[in-house]
């Protein structure tokens, strides 16, 4: 399946903000690394529409997919090409 990422740059008051809202709360003399959320493709099987959308494993995994188009549950991930980085150890 498709895992394709993103990578979002915000400001340390808005991305406070939103680490708040989550529960979590960090010193601005912290540094932190965001992982890249993944974005996985899918197809409508009612209205045969491809779309895209960004989703937590969590939420992957609870399989309650709409379609943005017609609202249908009718949906399949689509499978899709994928490529590994790996670095050579010597």
């Amino acid at each position: 399946m498709q895992a394709t990422t993103y990578s979002y740059q915000l400001p340390f008051e808005e991305f406070h903000s939103l680490l708040a809202e989550a529960g979590v709360t960090i010193s601005p003399e912290s540094t932190c690394e965001v992982l890249p959320m993944p974005v996985y493709d899918y197809i409508c099987h009612d209205c045969n529409k491809s779309f895209e959308t960004v989703l937590t494993l969590q939420e992957h995994d609870k399989e309650d997919i709409r379609c943005p188009k017609c609202g249908s549950k009718n949906v399949e991930q689509e499978v899709a090409e994928f490529f590994a980085v790996t670095a050579k150890k010597s």
